[in-house]
């Protein structure tokens, strides 16, 4: 006795496959996008403390050549934020520390 799937299970068995593929899928994809986010992330803070620093440096230099009381509060400005990024993303700077051997950054 061989027994045959009516064409209706077929169907149904057909589409739940599908289903279960698309779902297992979409979950594959969600993990791989948070990750994305996670490493674009950790660029755009890095990218922001490259930027600060190099203003801070650009007013530093101003500073030194014109000797502007306008640059000397600039480059202050620029440390501060600098000091502040550093501060709001420890988790990121800090195993930095450990890589380049320095005891406060």
């Amino acid at each position: 006795m061989t027994s045959r799937l009516s064409i209706q299970k077929k169907i149904t068995y057909s589409f739940s496959a599908l289903l279960a593929l698309v779902s297992i899928t979409a979950v594959i994809f969600y993990a791989l996008v948070q990750q994305v986010e996670e490493k674009l992330y950790l660029v755009e803070v890095v990218d922001e403390f490259l930027n600060l620093t190099l203003e801070l440096r650009r007013y530093e230099k101003n500073y030194f050549l014109y000797q502007l009381d306008e640059d000397y509060d600039n480059n202050l400005v620029y440390l501060d934020e600098l000091f502040k990024t550093v501060a709001a993303n420890a988790e990121i700077f800090t195993p930095l520390q450990t890589i380049i051997g320095a005891e406060e950054i």
